[in-house]
């Protein structure tokens, strides 16, 4: 398919992947947690489509539109209205700043009925996503749990497994977290994340 640069007009990107399950990832750490599915989703050889704003993991191009019955779709870290035109899913709001309140909320009005949002428990991404949404499911996401064991962290896991990761910080433990529960929505478990995650070095 003959994708160019229809692939930044969110309209082209709907119409290609209307039958396809749409997960849209916005907010300041977009980039990151778009990566970290991504990394998971390869290293299980599970087939998707994408859109990113840059290059990910290795990818040469902002996106593909194939067969896969899945896309993720990285918007703007400071997104517009026009996010509303991918018809998300699930949605996944990362840290957002104040400015983006108002675009952020109509965002998470437009989950379905079925859907899911994913919202980070920092402000104000929080107070959107605590709001009453009748027919959908919000899922809160916080640090992943780990210790810090000879100046590494270690990832603790559900069943208390452990799991070194070269990822510090607060920013980064949220990111985890949050790429986690996507993924279980997206049907690959906890427990098959934690070995997957481990590896996981950063986007480039």
């Amino acid at each position: 398919m003959e994708q160019g640069n229809k692939i930044a007009d969110p309209e082209f990107v709907y119409r290609q992947s209307v039958d396809k399950q749409r997960v849209v990832i916005t907010g300041g750490q977009s980039r990151m947690i778009t990566a970290l599915v991504m990394y998971v989703l390869k290293h299980y050889h599970r087939e998707f489509d994408y859109v990113t704003q840059v290059p990910l993991n290795g990818a040469i191009s902002l996106g593909s539109i194939a067969d896969a019955p899945l896309i993720l779709i990285q918007e703007k870290e400071k997104p517009t209205g026009s996010i509303l035109k991918y018809r998300h899913h699930i949605g996944v709001i990362s840290d957002i700043e104040r400015s983006d309140e108002q675009v952020i909320s109509q965002f998470a009005d437009a989950t379905p009925k079925g859907g899911f949002l994913i919202y980070s428990e920092t402000e104000p991404a929080q107070t959107i996503g605590k709001k009453e949404r009748p027919g959908n499911t919000a899922l809160p996401y916080k640090a992943n749990l780990h210790i810090i064991e000879n100046g590494k962290v270690i990832l603790i896991s559900h069943n208390k497994e452990r799991f070194p990761t070269p990822l510090s910080g607060e920013t980064n433990l949220r990111n985890l977290c949050a790429a986690k529960e996507i993924l279980k929505k997206i049907g690959i478990p906890s427990d098959l994340f934690y070995p997957a995650i481990s590896g996981f070095e950063g986007y480039f």
